[in-house]
């Protein structure tokens, strides 16, 4: 059974790393304007990659 304070801690440190949110700030306003951002991006590329398997679909 995994630890869900263990999954916290990696996400923050991946965060920290990408530099989306200073270390030891989880939780304050920066990180969760961190973890937007981040949401948006993945957002914007799942939505291009979909976009880009319906215009080409014969590259997949």
């Amino acid at each position: 059974m995994e630890n869900p304070v263990l999954d916290i801690v990696y996400v923050a440190a991946i965060l920290a790393v990408f530099g989306l949110v200073a270390p030891g700030r989880l939780g304050s306003r920066e990180a969760v304007i961190g973890i937007d951002v981040l949401a948006v991006v993945l957002g914007v590329a799942a939505v291009a990659y979909l976009v880009y398997a319906l215009v080409k679909p014969e590259r997949f």
